[in-house]
C-alpha cells in the first residue's frame, strides 16, 4: 500500500476517498438536474392524457347520440377535474339534465394537477354543458373547454356541426 493513499481493499487496488467523493458529487449533480426534467415530463404526460381522454369522450358522446338517436350531453365541472355524460330521449326544454339518465361520470383526478379552467358553451342548458342532438350536431352555439395543469393550457373546441378541434 502506498503511503498517504487510503484504500478500501487491503491489496491497494481499491478507490481512494477522493475518487469516491468525486463520483458521488457527479451523481448528485446529475440527479439534481434530472428531477425537475422528470417532473416536467410527468406533468406534460398527464396533461396530454387528460386531453386525449376528454376528446375521446366528447367524440364517443357524439357517436352515441347519432347511433342511438338520443340526445347526449356532457356536463363539465368548471374549476374541477370531472365531468358527467347524460342521455335523454328528447330535449324539449332546459330541464334536460334534471330528468336525464346518467351514463358515466369521469374524473381526471388520477392525472395530478389537471383541471378545467374554463368552459364556454352557450346554450339554454347551461354554459358548462355541451348537448349533442340526434344528428351529431350540438344544441346552441360553438364552445370550448380549457384544460390546465398550472403552466399549460389546452383548448378543445366544438363547433355547431359537432366537429371537435384541439388547439
Amino acid at each position: 500500500m502506498e503511503a498517504g493513499r487510503y484504500c478500501l481493499i487491503k491489496d491497494g487496488k481499491g478507490f481512494s476517498l477522493v475518487e469516491l467523493v468525486i463520483v458521488i458529487s457527479i451523481l448528485g449533480f446529475l440527479l439534481a438536474v434530472a428531477i425537475p426534467v422528470w417532473n416536467s415530463f410527468v406533468s406534460s404526460s398527464n396533461h396530454k392524457a387528460a386531453i386525449r381522454q376528454v376528446a375521446t369522450d366528447i367524440r364517443e358522446t357524439q357517436s352515441k347520440a347519432m347511433a342511438e338517436l338520443k340526445y347526449y350531453g356532457i356536463e363539465f365541472d368548471e374549476g374541477g377535474s370531472s365531468y358527467s355524460i347524460y342521455s335523454h330521449e328528447t330535449a324539449n326544454n332546459a330541464a334536460l339534465f334534471v330528468a336525464a339518465n346518467l351514463e358515466q361520470e369521469v374524473s381526471l383526478s388520477d392525472l395530478n394537477g389537471v383541471s378545467f379552467s374554463s368552459i364556454t358553451f352557450n346554450n339554454s342548458y347551461g354554459p358548462d354543458r355541451v348537448i349533442y342532438k340526434k344528428d351529431g350536431s350540438i344544441s346552441g352555439v360553438a364552445g370550448s373547454v380549457y384544460l390546465t395543469n398550472g403552466s399549460k393550457f389546452q383548448q378543445l373546441s366544438v363547433v355547431t356541426t359537432g366537429k371537435l378541434t384541439i388547439k
